[in-house]
């Protein structure tokens, strides 16, 4: 117990906070009082609103007259939440005080929430490992705050660097930049920030992050709720969602001269890019589209790739799919589809 209070009052770590923010009127307060009650105290929190229409800003504005510690700022245009996080990565490079031992960056989504002890835990994993990275625990849960499902980052633990980018990289270990608490002097050090892409803008992110890293820490129990929406910007209409992001993802391989190295995880993520898109057809096209697109996909990866593929960096959602997609049975796998979506309907 002696130990949990001295910590509390330890100042040598300090949390930066990154909150971007748009159209999150009903969500905001949860989430900004999820960070004023921390218990562990030695936090800012950098709160950039994306050009709201709702009242989404004068919520935030009565957060920062009610405690200094909500820094507030707004994009004067709607820019998406990659280009909203770096702006406000690039105002805590500005300002952190290097002469600090640990300075570290959380992101927290305004619709997301955090229990009382989330930065406590944290911060007892920083003294003791002194990561560049650390993955935590999610819960997933709907807006009426039902429990979805964990996603145990925790899982991974005990895999090494090499396999931890290589799962990340295809998907199955999740990107969400909520998902990882980074090092500030890491992060500026090696430059990095988001991509503007609407979906996936987390993948390079977290790729270069990784590789870059030396030391990756794993933290359980942290408790950060992951409101999952119906209208969620994530679940609208993109018929090839990860497309430009593998395209991207490729240059930056070259550019960094580690291709040939990732190419077969790197081919795993375009295959689950190509399972991922009939999913979508179907669910928006119907069966019929999405066969004839299905068809199309399938012979297209199976041409350039030849399934050369990292099976192991493949989530077992997919991998299933393989022995199908190399007979060529592109029917079967919209069926699939088909029947999972009218199951996740029925839950919905």
């Amino acid at each position: 117990m002696g130990g949990v209070c001295l910590l509390m009052n330890d100042i040598s770590v300090k949390f930066y906070i990154i909150v971007p923010v748009y159209n999150s009127e009903l969500y905001l307060e949860k989430c900004l009082e999820s960070i004023l009650f921390q218990t562990y105290t030695n936090w800012e929190a950098i709160i950039v609103d994306d050009n709201s229409k709702d009242g989404s800003f004068k919520v935030l504005k009565d957060y920062s007259k009610k405690d200094q510690r909500f820094k507030v700022f707004a994009n004067s245009v709607n820019q998406g939440p990659g280009i909203t996080r770096n702006n406000a990565i690039e105002h805590v490079v500005n300002n952190y005080d290097r002469n600090r031992s640990f300075n570290y960056i959380v992101f927290l989504d305004s619709d997301d929430w955090v229990d009382k002890n989330y930065l406590e835990t944290l911060a007892k994993n920083i003294i003791i490992n002194k990561p560049e990275v650390i993955f935590i625990d999610v819960i997933q849960e709907n807006d009426n705050g039902n429990f979805i499902k964990n996603q145990n980052m925790s899982l991974y633990k005990g895999k090494d660097k090499d396999t931890i980018i290589r799962y990340q990289m295809t998907g199955k270990i999740p990107w969400g930049g909520v998902r990882k608490v980074v090092s500030v002097d890491h992060i500026e050090s090696k430059n990095i920030r988001y991509t503007n892409d609407s979906i996936g803008e987390e993948a390079i992110y977290s790729f270069k992050l990784l590789h870059t890293a030396k030391r990756i820490s794993f933290c359980k129990d942290t408790n950060y709720h992951y409101v999952v929406h119906r209208d969620s910007q994530s679940r609208s209409f993109n018929e090839d969602p990860y497309k430009p992001i593998y395209l991207k993802l490729k240059k930056v391989l070259d550019e960094m001269n580690v291709y040939e190295y990732y190419s077969r995880t790197y081919n795993s993520f375009v295959y689950t890019s190509v399972i991922v898109s009939i999913y979508r057809h179907v669910a928006y096209y119907g069966v019929k589209k999405a066969n004839k697109y299905a068809k199309e996909a399938i012979k297209n990866f199976r041409d350039e790739y030849e399934y050369d593929i990292d099976y192991d960096s493949l989530e077992k959602r997919v991998k299933v799919l393989i022995p199908i997609a190399k007979l060529n049975l592109y029917w079967v796998i919209v069926m699939i589809a088909y029947a999972k979506n009218l199951i996740s309907k029925k839950i919905d």
